[in-house]
């Protein structure tokens, strides 16, 4: 049986930038820094600093947007979040982006229960 960071290797291992996960790289991140390629890094740094494949894109695709040119969320609280988490994912803070990644799922929840809201 396979230990979690195993785990976690295996799946970080198979992503690409068309199926990444952030949770998986996250952790995988916390766990042990260096069993992040620097290839993988690449990856990371570059879907984060655009508002589709960053934290916000990941888990708000459903929010109103800014335009359709830059995907930038409409809430500024949220779009000030993502900024910060592509400059934690930037310095490999791995501890901060999984906070802010949760802080972002959390305004995702109060903003998707707001009145007038409709997807």
């Amino acid at each position: 049986m396979k230990t979690k960071t195993e785990q976690l290797q295996e799946e970080v291992k198979t992503m690409h930038s068309s199926n990444w996960k952030w949770y998986p790289y996250i952790n995988l991140g916390i766990i042990n820094p260096f069993f992040i390629t620097d290839e993988k890094r690449i990856i990371a740094k570059r879907l984060s600093n655009n508002w589709v494949t960053c934290a916000c894109g990941e888990l708000c695709e459903v929010l109103p947007k800014i335009s359709h040119s830059n995907d930038r969320p409409l809430d500024k609280l949220l779009a000030n979040l993502g900024i910060k988490f592509h400059v934690s994912i930037k310095f490999n803070d791995y501890e901060e982006a999984k906070e802010i990644m949760d802080k972002i799922e959390l305004r995702t929840s109060f903003l998707l229960k707001q009145d007038g809201f409709r997807v």
